[in-house]
């Protein structure tokens, strides 16, 4: 019995639990997708900053976007861990891509703000930063905690 989703090991597994399944290639598509909207809107929201923080601020306000997303990290691996083991992966998973929905409709009205004072509209924009990395780091171990349940375990490697 796997104690994590209460049935079998691998009772979630596709059909066929290739690397061309239908639950490997979302999953896959979600990871990619994820990176791609942390990395881009990382960068926007640094390049929107260095606006506000003034000339000669760029180091500070790249090494601030950089820490803002990467504390949370540090801060949330344990918890991380415990929540993709202790709940199914898939529900977290859900939770994690609902609440990346919810931070990034928080990271446009942040946006919008940009002709506010300019301390407030930088703490807007990377508490929105910090969100998304907290966001990513709850979504972390599911993701890689889903991938021997998805697929046989010759094609672990591969994946």
């Amino acid at each position: 019995m796997d104690a994590a989703t209460g049935g079998s090991r691998g009772a979630g597994r596709g059909a066929d639990g290739s690397l061309v399944s239908a639950g490997f290639l979302g999953l896959l598509a979600t990871q990619f997708l994820t990176a791609l909207n942390d990395n881009i809107f990382r960068w926007l929201i640094i390049g929107i900053s260095k606006h506000h923080a003034g000339e000669g601020n760029f180091g500070t306000v790249l090494m601030a976007g950089t820490a803002c997303f990467v504390l949370p990290y540090l801060a949330l691996a344990a918890p991380a861990g415990y929540l993709a083991d202790r709940y199914s992966k898939r529900s977290v998973i859900v939770g994690c891509k609902v609440a990346e929905i919810v931070i990034m409709i928080l990271g446009v009205g942040a946006i919008l703000c940009g002709g506010m004072d300019a301390k407030i509209a930088l703490g807007l924009l990377f508490t929105t930063v910090a969100l998304m990395g907290a966001q990513s780091a709850m979504f972390s171990p599911a993701r890689a905690g889903s991938i021997p349940e998805v697929l046989r375990p010759e094609l672990i490697s591969k994946a």
